[in-house]
């Protein structure tokens, strides 16, 4: 059967279509989200680890003389937060954007196995953390004498849900949970909120935090839900594969003046932890995975490796460095060595445990669980 004109241009153009969908495949992997990851954990580990305090204390000799640039740069390297509020929106709004039907079913299916798998990972550190401080260290858990209330203590902190309690928590970083955990649960609607009101919504929410919160103490989430709606609108609008469209040539150089005046401009406005102003740069760094970080072999491949562990290490290090053996971890006196310690050591324990779970089929029954709850989703949302 000959096609006419009509059809013949018709099918031209879904061609051309589909090139650009399958462009933009490309544009922000899963492996450009672990390099990215392997790149937010590194950050991490400076801010962390090269706290002023630390330095003085155990009189860590450091690569930057300065003292001031130094504490604007670990200061600074706490923008890895907004780093992670970012792509996690980004994801979970291309998971939405992927659905083969909107039904509320279908989100709540999302946002029930993205945080099923987040919270069977912390329970089972918590679980060799536990027995870890309490048999091998033999340090107090500081959940009081009362059992009552050390259930419900642990209960938070396993959960991730100390920060909001205002609990006890076995470990201080573990803040973080808190905020993931509300960010997914509230992704559905961040996501149909934008949907609907896109670029005449995205500036507003941008600027609230700061109109609204410029002179008192703001709420973590408050803050940052401007990255998360940048970050839906990254996925939501196919920013990054729009920007592989651009001339290679010219697209490189323009990127590469810009990421350099982001990153400066990033340092002035964030070295101080100013989360209200975060989504204005938090961008360029998966950018700059994109076009340039992932195209280097041996160091793309390094990032990638510790994005894989990026969790696991999240969880694990301030044990390492904070709870557990920090004399011996500063005895080290050099920030390289100090800084390369932990991140083989959060490494290793990280392997470690993966090792574990392969051996108790933990991921296994963490796939089950998802499964189970994913079905129990679908049959209730099919009565109604």
């Amino acid at each position: 059967m000959e096609l006419n004109d009509a059809e013949r241009r018709r099918g031209r153009i879904e061609i051309k279509h589909m090139g650009n969908i399958l462009d933009g495949e490309n544009g922000f992997t899963k492996e450009h989200t672990l390099i990215l990851k392997g790149i937010l954990i590194l950050m991490l580990l400076i801010h962390h680890l090269f706290n002023p305090e630390h330095i003085v204390e155990y009189s860590v000799d450091t690569f930057i003389q300065d003292p001031l640039l130094l504490v604007a740069i670990v200061a600074w390297c706490k923008i890895c937060v907004a780093g992670f509020c970012f792509i996690t929106a980004y994801g979970v709004t291309k998971k939405f954007i992927n659905m083969p039907q909107k039904k509320p079913g279908n989100y709540a299916e999302i946002v029930a196995v993205r945080l099923i798998k987040l919270e069977m990972s912390v329970w089972l550190i918590y679980i060799l953390a536990f027995f870890y401080k309490k048999i091998i260290m033999n340090m107090q858990l500081g959940y009081g004498n009362n059992n009552v209330q050390r259930v419900i203590y642990i209960f938070f902190d396993m959960t991730g849900l100390a920060n909001y309690a205002d609990t006890p928590t076995i470990n201080v970083t573990w803040w973080y949970l808190s905020l993931f955990i509300l960010l997914v649960f509230s992704m559905p609607l961040i996501y149909y909120a934008y949907s609907k009101g896109r670029y005449l919504l995205l500036g507003p929410v941008c600027l609230l935090p700061a109109v609204i919160f410029l002179k008192t103490e703001s709420v973590l989430y408050a803050e940052l839900l401007p990255v998360a709606f940048l970050g839906t609108a990254f996925a939501y609008e196919n920013w990054f594969e729009k920007l592989r469209q651009w001339n290679r040539s010219w697209r490189k150089l323009i990127l590469f003046a810009a990421m350099l005046l982001c990153g400066w401009f990033s340092f002035e406005v964030n070295q101080y932890v100013n989360f209200r102003l975060s989504w204005l740069l938090i961008f360029f760094l998966p950018i700059l995975v994109q076009e340039y970080i992932s195209h280097v072999p041996v160091l793309s491949h390094i990032l990638k490796f510790i994005g894989t562990q990026a969790t696991n290490i999240f969880l694990i290090h301030t044990f390492i460095y904070y709870y557990f053996y920090t004399e011996i971890i500063y005895s080290l006196n050099d920030s390289w060595k100090i800084y390369i310690a932990v991140l083989v050591l959060s490494l290793a324990v990280s392997i470690i445990i993966e090792c574990l779970k392969k051996l108790l089929r933990y991921n296994q029954l963490i796939d089950w669980v998802c499964k189970k709850v994913s079905g129990i989703i679908s049959e209730n949302t099919k009565e109604k």
